[in-house]
């Protein structure tokens, strides 16, 4: 529920907007690098790299401009560093019997200098999305500043329309089991593509 609602009286065609402008990957610098590591969570796990967010605050000053600098590369290049793929999966326990091994959730721990450039390049592609308009108002999950409040609310005030207008209202709620590995990534970067993320950025992707 708090990822997306979509009335039946909604056109899907409302908010799927193609542009013509595309986005690029602007290179990062030694500051918004540091401003980046200031706001990571004071930790002490660390990745496959063995860095964790601790070392990284101590040493910042030294190590940001060089990141930036390959950081920035990266993005004019079009290709993500391998290195920075790789993660650790540890088997956390969903449910209650330990015995079986779907019950278990495996979260994935990226390297602390990964999730840097995640941030850095989050803040592009959500500016971008924002000042072109392309993402639904009826989109509240994964966002800034939208909740599951406001999906709520959204529900309610169209339950409350519809009465008044002596409508029936029916909803129906999806819950998708292990929705990201069902991801088809080859869609995905259609869609992308679709929204403007062409290119080396695409292929950054």
């Amino acid at each position: 529920m708090g990822n997306g609602i979509r009335p039946t009286n909604t056109s899907f065609t409302t908010f799927m907007k193609s542009i013509s402008q595309s986005f690029v990957l602007d290179g990062t610098c030694a500051e918004e690098f540091i401003a980046c590591i200031t706001n990571l969570k004071n930790t002490s796990s660390s990745g496959i790299d063995g860095i964790s967010t601790k070392f990284l605050k101590l040493a910042k000053g030294t190590i940001a401009p060089i990141l930036a600098k390959l950081f920035s590369k990266s993005m004019e290049s079009g290709e993500y560093p391998d290195c920075l793929k790789i993660s650790q999966i540890v088997p956390v326990p969903k449910r209650s019997i330990p015995s079986i091994p779907s019950h278990y959730r495996p979260i994935s721990i990226l390297p602390t200098v990964s999730k840097i450039f995640e941030k850095i390049i989050y803040a592009r592609v959500s500016n971008f999305l924002n000042k072109n308009k392309l993402l639904t108002n009826f989109l509240y999950g994964f966002r800034n500043n939208p909740s599951t409040e406001l999906a709520v609310s959204a529900i309610y005030e169209s339950f409350l329309e519809n009465m008044d207008k002596g409508k029936t209202t029916c909803a129906v709620f999806l819950d998708l089991s292990k929705v990201f590995d069902i991801v088809d990534h080859k869609i995905l970067l259609r869609k992308l593509m679709y929204y403007g993320i062409r290119g080396k950025q695409n292929s950054f992707f």
